[in-house]
Formats: structure tokens, C-alpha cells, sequence
């Protein structure tokens, strides 16, 4: 048994899911177990992982026999994993070669932090870079101070120590949007997760894929399971807002949230100067940053403001 455990979820991935796996068995660094989980795929998906699985040792594959969900599936794997480390991989995913051996010597030389990530670079579904780089922050302290307005993690490429989440009992919660996003908030209350500045995710961005058919059909309850997200964190600092200023905030860090008037924006600017004001009272350790993620994320709506220029 390797120190990591590589963990694919996959539910009906075929068309992409060779090249997911080819990625990973051909990482340079190779004292790895691959754990992967079949979700009740109804295509070719599991065919195509016994295939594999039957030409290298190192994948053990697992099938639920209807589809139970990502959230069901994700915690089932955490279960299963038995390693020093976990590394999360999608299925529709690329992974650089150096990945798991950059991964694994940076958590080796830092032993404070609890885990690492990269940069996530979008591709095509012909596997062609296009625009779009995620996250570009490194800095662990920086990182969790900013959760609390948008996910600073990219999922697939991640590594965590897996004693943090045993011994707490994080989980993954079951919902049908930002799954990622809940456990890295809960797992970063015990730990500090830092970024690489170098690609160590190729996502894949499909235009049929699950995520764009939720955002297209479930937009209320998208927006509902954010909110709840920024409630936990405003919770955890112990914010106390008003309904005006606990409505505006929720209003303009959904996912591509904005201010439509002067007025929600002149609101947005005096709720994140109270959250600032708030943190010096209360005395928080995380006071400096807390005042540069709300300069930093006033000025991203001040960008995204665009009846500003009407």
C-alpha cells in the first residue's frame, strides 16, 4: 500500500473517462492506490474501468448498484481510504504527470498545513486549453479568509491529510450544488490548505455536462445552498449583520452575483466595512485579511457593476 489514495468518483463519464484514468496511472509518481467508484453508471463507464482495472493492481473498483449521488459516493470513498493521503480526481478530468509527486514532497516539507491544491486550467471537450484559470491565490491563511466569499479550492486538485477528516468526521453533505465547497469550508476549520501556483487540474468544462444542466434548471435552490455556505462561515467569525446587510452580502457572493443599483452598492461597501469594523471588536486572529478580502472582493463588484456604465 502507497502513502496516497487517489479517489475517482464516476457516474456515466465514458467519453472521457480513459483519458481521466490514463492520467493518473501514468503519474511520474507511481506508489499510489487508485480507489475508484462506479455510480450506478448506465453507459460503458464501468466496462471501461474493469478494463483497467484488470491490467493494473493498483485500482480497486467499486460499483454502487443504482445511482446514490456525488455526495453518497464521495463519502463512501472517504471511508475506504486507508492512506496517509487522499487525492481527489474527477472523472471528465486531466491530471499533469507531476501532480501526486509535487502534491506529495510539498506536504512532506510542510507539515503545518493540512493540505494542497493548484491552479485548475480549463479545457475543452477536445481536451484544448481555453480561457479560464482557477484559483489564483497560494497563500493558506489568505485561502480561508476568502472561502468565505467564494470556493479558493479547485476539487481535482486537491490532497488532504486524511487523519483530519476521520478523526472530526467530515463528510460531505447532501446537496446537489457546492458539495466541494461545504467540506473544504468544514475541513478548513482544522486545518491550513495551501495552493501551488502551478496547474495541477485540467478541467474539463462540458457544455452537457451536470453542472450547466443545474445552473440552467435549479437556479433558486443554487442561490438557497450558497447562502447557506456564507451563513456557516459569518457564523464561525461571529458576525452579527442586520437583514439589510446579511441580504446584500448573500445577494452579491453568489455565484455571479452583483449590486444592480448605487444603492446596493453604497449597502455592500458599509456591510463589508462593519464586517471589518465587527472583526477589530471581536478581536479575530484573521483581522489584517479579513480587511483585504473586503477591499479585494469591493472591488470585483465594483467591476462586476455594470450599470455603472449604462
Amino acid at each position: 500500500m502507497g502513502r496516497i489514495t487517489v479517489f475517482m468518483p464516476v457516474y456515466n463519464a465514458e467519453r472521457f473517462l480513459e483519458e481521466a484514468v490514463e492520467s493518473i496511472l501514468n503519474q511520474t509518481y507511481q506508489e499510489f492506490d487508485f480507489l475508484v467508484i462506479d455510480d450506478g453508471s448506465t453507459d460503458q463507464s464501468y466496462k471501461i474501468l474493469e478494463y483497467f482495472k484488470d491490467k493494473d493492481s493498483r485500482i480497486s473498483l467499486y460499483k454502487n448498484e443504482v445511482n446514490k449521488g456525488v455526495c453518497y459516493t464521495r463519502n463512501r470513498g472517504l471511508a475506504l481510504c486507508n492512506t496517509e493521503y487522499i487525492a481527489f480526481m474527477d472523472a471528465d478530468d486531466i491530471a499533469p504527470r507531476k501532480r501526486l509527486e509535487k502534491e506529495l514532497d510539498f506536504l512532506d516539507k510542510h507539515l503545518e498545513l493540512a493540505g494542497v491544491g493548484g491552479i485548475a486550467q480549463n479545457i475543452n471537450e477536445d481536451g484544448e486549453v481555453i480561457p479560464g484559470m482557477f484559483p489564483l491565490y497560494q497563500n493558506p491563511d489568505y485561502i480561508r479568509v476568502n472561502m468565505m466569499f467564494e470556493n479558493t479550492l479547485a476539487n481535482g486538485s486537491v490532497m488532504l491529510r486524511t487523519n483530519i477528516y476521520k478523526k472530526y468526521g467530515i463528510q460531505y453533505w447532501d446537496k446537489e450544488f457546492a458539495e466541494d465547497y461545504r467540506f473544504f469550508s468544514e475541513y478548513l476549520q482544522y486545518g491550513k490548505i495551501a495552493n501551488l501556483n502551478e496547474i495541477m487540474q485540467h478541467y474539463r468544462v462540458v457544455s452537457s455536462g451536470l453542472t450547466q444542466i443545474y445552473k440552467k434548471s435549479k437556479e433558486d435552490t443554487k442561490n438557497l445552498i450558497s447562502d447557506e455556505i456564507h451563513k456557516y462561515w459569518y457564523q464561525l467569525y461571529g458576525f452579527d449583520f442586520s437583514e439589510e446587510e446579511e441580504q446584500i452580502l448573500l445577494k452579491c457572493f453568489r455565484q455571479d452575483g452583483r449590486t444592480e443599483n448605487k444603492e446596493e452598492l453604497q449597502c455592500l461597501y458599509r456591510t463589508l466595512k462593519s464586517m471589518c469594523d465587527q472583526a477589530e471588536t471581536l478581536g479575530l486572529e484573521d483581522l489584517k485579511l479579513i480587511q483585504v478580502v473586503c477591499r479585494k472582493q469591493f472591488g470585483k463588484q465594483v467591476a462586476r457593476a455594470f450599470w455603472l456604465w449604462k
